[in-house]
């Protein structure tokens, strides 16, 4: 509920990415979903991490809010 009224308070043309994973994520499980909330092709470049790297860091260059959000799997 948080997070919610938290993203609420951001200006109205804010970008805001939701990348969900799995508490306690490894390496290659976080970097797929921040590929996937990012929009960009994770299936692809997940096992690729200088490609995927470069990727992200060109996303995050971008304005915008990213939250995380846990799921207990």
């Amino acid at each position: 509920m948080a997070v919610q009224q938290a993203l609420y308070l951001l200006p109205a043309r804010t970008p805001v990415w939701r990348a969900v994973a799995a508490v306690k994520p490894g390496l290659p499980q976080l970097r797929a979903a921040l590929l996937d909330a990012r929009g960009l092709p994770a299936a692809a470049l997940t096992h690729r991490a200088g490609a995927a790297d470069r990727a992200l860091a060109e996303a995050l260059e971008q304005p915008g809010a990213l939250f995380l959000d846990d799921v207990n799997a």
